[in-house]
């Protein structure tokens, strides 16, 4: 979506993804990617979407939402289920490691979404450990502004390095009622 104003209701979204690499090196959004837009959407399952990117770039992290992404806070999510979506980043370290690696952000859901009534099931935000001081943050979901009502079981975080990894629900601006139960956030230290 693009500019544009949507309703989606009741829709299986799976086995979608997005894939960079060379001089393209966002991947946003495996199933959807919402552009400054208006949407709503509602009953929907996610199940099995991937981000993946295989690029350096100095610009931050590269593989965001593995299942939705979002740039701007016109995205309401409700009474959803995310299940089994992986943002992945492995791509090439800066070979003079003066700068922190980009990673991954959102297994699920990147951005300033309103998300209500939803359930988050076994996502995955992964940087691959050759990079040494890779990213992941939010195995579920990074920067929603209000996530109220909602579960995360089994999500997971894993990256590499001195940027510590942050768990399922990331830079969640609010968390109300929600259910948090065996979550991963993993981080090893660099060698």
């Amino acid at each position: 979506l693009s500019g544009s104003t949507a309703s989606i209701r009741s829709t299986l979204f799976a086995g979608n993804a997005i894939n960079s690499g060379g001089n393209f090196f966002l991947a946003e959004g495996g199933a959807l990617a919402a552009s400054q837009s208006m949407a709503r959407i509602s009953r929907c399952a996610f199940r099995d979407n991937t981000a993946v990117s295989a690029s350096f770039t100095p610009f931050g992290p590269v593989a965001r939402g593995g299942a939705v992404w979002c740039d701007s806070a016109g995205l309401e999510i409700r009474s959803c289920l995310f299940e089994g979506n992986h943002a992945f980043y492995f791509g090439v370290p800066d070979p003079t490691l003066s700068k922190p690696e980009p990673g991954t952000q959102g297994g699920a859901v990147f951005g300033p979404a309103l998300v209500t009534r939803s359930s988050f099931l076994a996502n995955r935000a992964t940087s691959r450990p050759e990079a040494l001081i890779a990213r992941a943050e939010g195995g579920a979901v990074f920067g929603a502004t209000l996530v109220s009502r909602s579960s995360f079981l089994a999500n997971e975080v894993r990256g590499i390095g001195p940027v510590p990894d942050i768990g399922p629900a990331a830079e969640s601006a609010k968390l109300e009622c929600c259910t948090f139960e065996a979550n991963l956030p993993l981080a090893l230290p660099p060698l």
